[in-house]
């Protein structure tokens, strides 16, 4: 391996990815550049430290801290073409995955993770199709898609690994609400000022829904209905004639403020059957419903992290969850508190919770 390549000041940092030219046949690193071709691929080494460590090139060498390493081979033309867990599988291997592409670049199969038995933990670029079949037991080890013969490139068809499954698919039909069409009509909800829900007597126009329609390999159709901020408003899934209907309302900024499950759609009670979600001025979440239960409240500091919460059952004891942060932002104490709601409230709007480093015991004997 070639050390030179690692030269250069590397700031600390969780991961480390590293550009290189990987010969496909030796596995050598090279810092030259090089024509990409069938046998000489560029390749993105990821290294993910286990450990602390001190620097860059320590993560490399054969005596250094414990790390996760990945290679991804490039296709030349923008794609990756295979991914290497290089050694991570309990034997030493390495764990490979393949990939495919059309003339336009998108996904055409992808071969299912194998541990190449015939090598150590290389890293080399591998020819994995034979040995995926022998792992396996099945001659159909890849995943394939067909698409759309068009510029927009719409998934058609995927066909599933196994023997079994070879020739069945699951179909995608793209299309748009239509009042005209049963199952292709879609209730309109809305959201008042006040934040109620607001039933519609007019539904939504014609083709104002991007709507799909996905039918798997035992024929069992459903429907999703997209708005044009691309949010999904409708799920339908269809046993026969009967229509499981679930349905998602935003607020005028997008926010998700209510989800209507099946079972609202035959007895409309919010209370038992409806998720509601709200928010804050700042389009924070501070309060979350769940269907049958009690509210439960969320509350911020000034510099919008969670710092209490409070389920229906803390609020019977006036309880509440609270979280510390260190100054990395990272949670390091949480516990639970006893609080009036408006001191928390008031807190909330007004504080940023930092910490205190003082002698070793830290909070409550906690080290922090």
């Amino acid at each position: 391996m070639n050390k030179k390549l690692l030269k250069g000041k590397i700031m600390n940092i969780k991961r480390i990815i590293v550009l290189v030219l990987i010969s496909a046949s030796s596995g050598l690193l090279c810092a030259q550049r090089k024509t990409v071709n069938m046998s000489d691929r560029y390749g993105i080494l990821t290294v993910t430290p286990l450990d602390k460590y001190t620097g860059a090139a320590s993560l490399l060498k054969t005596n250094g801290v414990r790390s996760l390493t990945d290679v991804s081979y490039g296709d030349g033309f923008g794609g990756v073409s295979q991914k290497i867990h290089v050694g991570i599988t309990p034997q030493g291997k390495d764990l490979t995955e393949s990939y495919e592409y059309n003339s336009l670049g998108n996904l055409q199969s992808r071969t299912l993770p194998v541990p190449v038995l015939s090598e150590g933990a290389s890293g080399n670029y591998k020819q994995i199709l034979k040995s995926a079949q022998e792992y396996y037991g099945h001659s159909n080890v890849c995943s394939r898609f067909a698409y759309e013969a068009s510029h927009r490139s719409l998934l058609l068809k995927e066909f599933g690994v196994g023997d079994e499954w070879t020739g069945k698919a699951v179909s995608k039909k793209y299309s748009c609400n239509l009042e005209s069409i049963p199952v292709q009509r879609c209730k309109r909800y809305l959201v008042s000022a006040g934040g109620e829900l607001v039933e519609s007597d007019s539904p939504y126009a014609d083709g104002s829904l991007r709507g799909i329609r996905s039918e798997d390999e035992d024929g069992n159709m459903h429907w999703e209905f997209y708005n044009s901020e691309n949010q999904l408003v409708l799920s339908r899934i269809l046993d026969g004639d009967t229509f499981f209907d679930t349905y998602f309302v935003y607020d005028e900024y997008g926010n998700l403020v209510f989800v209507l499950p099946p079972g609202y759609q035959d007895h409309p009670d919010l209370d038992l059957y409806a998720y509601i979600y709200r928010y804050d001025y700042l389009d924070r979440l501070v309060y979350k419903k769940l269907p049958g239960c009690a509210p439960s409240y969320l509350v911020y500091d000034a510099a919008h992290r969670l710092v209490f919460s409070q389920d229906g059952c803390q609020r019977n004891d006036s309880l509440w969850s609270f979280f510390v942060y260190d100054i990395y932002g990272r949670v390091v104490v949480e516990g639970e508190c006893s609080n009036s709601d408006k001191h928390v409230r008031t807190a909330g709007e007004t504080v940023v919770l930092g910490t205190l480093m003082e002698g070793d015991t830290g909070l409550a004997y906690s080290g922090y």
